[in-house]
């Protein structure tokens, strides 16, 4: 996070235990929060 208010830049990383990895950020103070997905198998 660039700070703690709500509408702060960010970046969030998961990965789930069926395999979904997602990355969540935000560019922009304010901006929306985008999101990519990938669904990795070992």
């Amino acid at each position: 996070r660039d700070n703690l208010s709500g509408n702060a830049k960010h970046v969030t990383s998961a990965i789930h235990a069926d395999g979904l990895t997602s990355l969540q950020y935000r560019k922009e103070t304010g901006g929306i929060t985008e999101e990519v997905k990938w669904l990795l198998t070992c």
